[in-house]
């Protein structure tokens, strides 16, 4: 670790194991080259991996900008991409199922991520302070994301989470990701799930999608929303030339109180029999696309 002026490194046949940040910090590291005799692990285009090729257990930090993990490959282990802050892109195979604790650390320049459709679990740290991130897409199969997942990932301006059931998350596994202006798209049918389940409601500008055909005018121009001073009506201003078609309010449980079929540009709605409490305002247009209006309180 922190071997900064080694290029290459020779594993012979005996070792059978090697640490998870063995490498961490040589940052001049170009090649491994290994024993055609050892049993525990072999290189492919002189990227170190586990024998039977299912784990990627280190990428030389000075290799490329650019890698595309082989197909086969289910796991990427610990540390295995720490500190390569040269990497800019990342395809993953569709055989991957994890990505374990720091695999991508300190990836600064990472800017474009592909992840498998068979992913479902991804680590704690493992792509911390990865700043060069925009925008990340998780398949349907992702279940579960680590503690301080992307902790640090300061560029994020938008995630797509596919899975109808809202990921279970580590505590701040979105820490310092700015949840007022990060957009989250989710499954439009799964749109109340992600508004009452932590950590996912933190994020201000919740958008439900088709996943078939993806967003389409996720954003509307004019939009106001808020009730009288007695909390018994809510007005919604729609402003001019929109195509919204109906309105829905959602308590953060999940469940739709209301649906009003309306293409007036300004409606008020008889909000005095609701429970006090929040609840969100969803919009869809003539093409069934949802739009988030936002929340409001009933006292």
């Amino acid at each position: 670790s922190g071997c900064t002026g080694l290029t290459s490194i020779s594993i012979g046949n005996s070792v059978t194991s090697i640490g998870s940040s063995a490498f961490s910090g040589c940052i001049g590291l170009e090649e491994f080259i290994i024993s055609k005799d050892n049993q525990a692990y072999r290189t492919l285009d002189s990227v170190l991996f586990s024998k039977d090729k299912t784990t990627l257990v280190c990428y030389p930090n000075a290799k490329g900008s650019t890698y595309s993990i082989p197909e086969g490959v289910t796991s990427i282990g610990s540390y295995a991409f720490y500190d390569c802050i040269d990497l800019i892109s990342i395809t993953m195979p569709n055989s991957l199922t994890s990505i374990k604790n720091n695999a991508f650390y300190g990836c600064t320049g990472l800017n474009s991520i592909t992840l498998s459709n068979s992913l479902t679990s991804i680590g704690n740290l493992a792509f911390c302070g990865c700043t060069g991130l925009t925008s990340i897409t998780f398949p349907n199969s992702v279940k579960s994301i680590g503690s301080l997942a992307f902790s640090g990932c300061e560029g994020l301006s938008s995630i797509y989470c596919m899975s109808s059931t809202p990921p279970a998350v580590g505590e701040n596994g979105f820490k310092d990701v700015n949840e007022s202006t990060c957009k989250l798209y989710v499954p439009k049918e799964s749109y109340g799930a992600y508004w009452s389940t932590k950590p996912w409601y933190d994020f201000e500008n919740i958008i439900g999608i088709d996943p078939e055909s993806g967003v389409k005018n996720t954003t509307l121009e004019g939009i106001k929303l808020y009730p009288n001073s007695a909390a018994s009506l809510l007005y919604i201003g729609l402003g001019e030339n929109t195509e919204i078609c109906d309105i829905s309010i959602y308590s953060t449980t999940g469940q739709k109180v209301h649906t009003e079929v309306t293409i007036a540009t300004n409606i008020s709605l008889n909000i005095s029999g609701y429970p006090a409490g929040t609840y969100i305002v969803q919009a869809s247009d003539i093409n069934k696309q949802i739009y988030n209006l936002g929340k409001f309180v009933k006292k």
